[in-house]
């Protein structure tokens, strides 16, 4: 379950960096790897793919599309809904 959301982080990191966003390709690179727990992991992604879809909204509406996606994914896996 949750390594399907780390893929899709990481798909979503390498459109970013494609698309000129290295920064923001970064901080889910670093949400990624400084989380010392699953949750602490999942947490810190949820805030950063909520960030992202903010501020690519307009340059990148589908990326941005894509990290409310996968915001909405982890939300499930950290509340138990999913």
């Amino acid at each position: 379950m949750a390594h399907d959301v780390l893929a899709a982080a990481r798909a979503l990191r390498d459109e970013l960096d494609a698309a000129g966003h290295q920064s923001w390709s970064r901080a889910i690179d670093d949400a990624i790897a400084g989380g010392s727990t699953g949750t602490e992991i999942l947490m810190r992604l949820r805030s950063v793919l909520t960030r992202i879809a903010g501020a690519v909204h307009e340059d990148s509406p589908m990326t941005a599309t894509r990290a409310r996606a996968i915001e909405t994914e982890v939300t499930g896996i950290l509340t138990g809904s999913r």
